[in-house]
C-alpha cells in the first residue's frame, strides 16, 4: 500500500516558495540601497577604458572610501574588503640608484641654462676628476643622503661638496671657508660649529653636514621652497640674492635664478651643480658608472661613531681602530692638536668593520689613553726653554703646537705637552677658551745710524755684542749714515720702539770743538 506521508514537514510548497521570495527582494533592496552609500569606482571621462591605460587617479575624499577593485580573500576577523595598499618600490640596487630616485630640482632656462651645459660638458670630459672626486666621497656620501632624507630635501643637495671642497674634508679656500661644506668662521658659529685651538667642526664630518642642511633648510623657507635661490644665497650669502631678487621684480620679472643679475662665481655656482647632476643622473640611468668616472657606491654606511669618555691621543686612537694615521684622520679631520678632548668631542668615527675591534680594544686598555695635556705659558718664551721645561724636543713640540719656526710663545697661551699621569683631562671650558699666540723670533726694523756710528757703538745702544749684531746681519758688511734695516730679535726690536728718539747728543760722542763744549770766555776781570 503506498504510504501517504508528504515528503516534507511544514506548510505547504506554495507557502514555501512564497516565503522565499519575499526574503529574496528583501535582501535585493537592502544590498541597492547600500549600494547607494557607496563610491562609484569606474572609467575615466569617457567611459571606456583603453586598452594599455591607465585611467588617471579620482581625488581622494576626505575619508578613504572602500574600493571593490581590491578584493582578497576573507580573513577571520576582516570586512572581506582590502583597503588600497600603497605601492612600495623596491630597494635600490645602490647608492647611486638611490640618490638618482631622490633627484627632485627643476632646471633654470636662459643663460643658467647655457652654463648648465657648459659645466655639463665639463665635468663629461674630466672623467679622472669625477673618479678622484667621487672615491673620497665613498667615505662620507652615504651618511651625507641619510641626512638629507632625513631633512627631507632634494638628493641634489647630498653632491654639494662635490662643488663646495671635491669631498677633501681639509679642503681650505682663499676666503678661508673650510670644510666638506665650505664655511667660513662666522657662519659656522652661527650654527653652532666648535671652532677652538684642539678642533674645528668646520672640518667635522658629520658636525658639519647637519649645520649646512639646517643653514640650506633655513634659506629654503626663506625663499618660499626654491632650492635653487637658497643654493645660490649659500654661496653668496642672503642679502646678496634678496637684492637680486628685488633688482628683478623691479625689472617686471618673477625673482626666479635665472632672473638674476649675479657676481659671476654665484651666477656659475647652481649651474655647476646641475651640470654634476646632470652627469651623474645620466651615467645611473644608463647603467654606465665608469663612462663618468664613477666608482661603485654600495648602499651602506661606511663609518660609525664610537663614543668616548676620557681624552685619547689622536695615534692612540688609530692604533687602537688598527687603522694608519691617514685613515684614521679622514674621517676625523677636525682635531687640530694631537689629543682629542673627550669634553669637546664625545664620539669618534670609525669604519664599520672596525667597531667591534676599536671597543674592545678600547676596553682592554690598560695605560693611559691620553699622552698629551695642556699648559698655560705665564710669560713670552722660547720653544726651546719651554722643550726644556716640559722634558720634550723643541721640534716635537713646534710640530704638536704648530708653531712657526723662528717664533717665540706669546704670555697666556695654551699649549700641549706631555701629560703626568695622574693629570685630569682637558675640560670643555679649557678647550673652548685655549689660544695661542706667537711672535716672530727675529723681526726687521729700521734703526737710525749716525754718522760715526760703528757696530761697536750701536750695539752698545742696542744692548747686544757687536757679534750678535753681525751675526743676525750677515749681508750687511758696512753700516751707513741713515736708517738701516736690520734683522733683531723681537725683544730688543721692541726694547728699541720704546727707547727715545736717537739724537746727536745722546746716540753719538760730540765732536770735538762743538759749540756746546768750547769753553766760555768771559772779558778780563769778569766772572761767570
Amino acid at each position: 500500500m503506498r504510504s501517504t506521508t508528504p515528503l516534507f514537514h511544514g506548510p505547504a510548497p506554495g507557502r514555501h516558495f512564497t516565503r522565499c521570495a519575499r526574503i529574496t527582494a528583501a535582501v535585493a533592496m537592502a544590498l541597492l540601497a547600500a549600494c547607494q552609500q557607496l563610491p562609484v569606482q569606474g572609467p575615466g571621462p569617457t567611459g571606456v577604458d583603453a586598452p594599455g591605460k591607465t585611467p588617471p587617479p579620482a581625488a581622494a575624499p576626505a575619508s578613504a572610501p572602500l574600493l571593490w577593485d581590491a578584493v582578497s580573500p576573507q580573513e577571520p576577523g576582516s570586512t572581506g574588503l582590502a583597503q588600497a595598499m600603497p605601492v612600495v618600490p623596491p630597494p635600490p640596487a645602490d647608492l647611486w640608484s638611490r640618490l638618482r630616485r631622490g633627484m627632485q630640482l627643476a632646471e633654470p632656462g636662459g643663460a643658467a641654462r647655457v652654463l648648465t651645459d657648459q659645466h655639463e660638458r665639463w665635468y663629461r670630459s674630466h672623467a679622472a676628476h669625477m673618479t678622484r672626486t667621487f672615491t673620497r666621497a665613498r667615505l662620507y656620501l652615504f651618511d651625507i643622503v641619510e641626512a638629507v632624507e632625513r631633512q627631507g630635501m632634494p638628493l641634489e643637495i647630498a653632491l654639494l661638496p662635490a662643488v663646495e671642497s671635491a669631498f677633501m674634508p681639509e679642503a681650505r679656500s682663499q676666503a678661508a671657508a673650510e670644510g666638506l661644506w665650505q664655511f667660513i668662521a662666522p657662519t659656522a658659529r652661527r650654527f653652532d660649529l666648535k671652532l677652538h685651538l684642539f678642533q674645528d667642526d668646520r672640518r667635522a664630518v658629520r658636525a658639519a653636514t647637519q649645520a649646512a642642511l639646517r643653514y640650506l633648510d633655513e634659506l629654503q623657507r626663506r625663499y618660499a621652497g626654491d632650492y635653487l635661490l637658497a643654493l645660490a644665497a649659500y654661496n653668496c650669502g642672503e642679502g646678496c640674492i634678496d637684492q637680486a631678487v628685488q633688482r628683478a621684480r623691479a625689472r617686471g620679472l618673477p625673482g626666479r635664478f635665472e632672473d638674476l643679475k649675479l657676481n659671476p662665481e654665484t651666477a656659475a655656482y647652481v649651474p655647476r651643480l646641475l651640470g654634476l647632476v646632470r652627469v651623474v643622473a645620466q651615467a645611473v640611468d644608463s647603467g654606465d658608472l665608469a663612462s663618468a668616472g664613477l666608482p661603485a657606491m654600495a648602499n651602506a654606511a661606511y663609518f660609525v661613531a664610537v663614543p668616548i669618555q676620557r681624552d685619547i691621543d689622536v695615534a692612540r686612537a688609530a692604533e687602537l681602530a688598527g687603522l694608519s694615521l691617514t685613515e684614521f684622520r679622514a674621517l676625523n679631520p677636525q682635531h687640530k692638536r694631537p689629543v682629542i678632548v673627550a669634553a669637546a668631542t664625545a664620539e669618534v668615527l670609525v669604519p664599520v668593520e672596525r667597531e667591534a675591534r676599536f671597543v674592545e680594544a678600547m676596553l682592554n686598555y690598560r695605560g693611559p689613553l691620553a699622552s698629551w695635556g695642556a699648559a698655560t705659558v705665564p710669560r713670552r718664551t722660547s720653544v726651546d726653554a719651554l722643550a726644556q721645561r716640559h722634558g720634550i724636543e723643541p721640534q716635537a713640540l713646534r710640530e704638536a703646537n704648530q708653531i712657526p719656526p723662528g717664533h717665540l710663545v706669546g704670555a697666556g697661551s695654551t699649549v700641549v705637552v706631555p701629560r703626568a699621569e695622574t693629570a685630569p683631562d682637558i675640560t670643555a671650558s679649557q678647550a673652548q677658551a685655549a689660544t695661542l699666540a706667537t711672535v716672530p723670533a727675529m723681526v726687521r726694523r729700521a734703526v737710525q745710524v749716525l754718522r760715526k756710528d760703528t757696530w761697536a757703538s750701536l750695539s752698545a745702544r742696542l744692548g747686544v755684542t757687536p757679534l750678535q749684531l753681525r751675526g743676525w746681519n750677515p749681508l750687511l758688511r758696512s753700516l751707513r749714515r741713515g736708517r738701516n734695516e736690520l734683522t733683531l730679535p723681537v725683544t730688543v726690536a721692541e726694547r728699541l720702539a720704546e727707547a727715545p728718539p736717537t739724537g746727536a747728543a745722546t746716540s753719538a760722542a760730540p765732536r770735538r770743538g762743538h759749540p756746546s763744549q768750547r769753553p766760555r770766555h768771559h772779558p778780563r776781570g769778569a766772572h761767570p
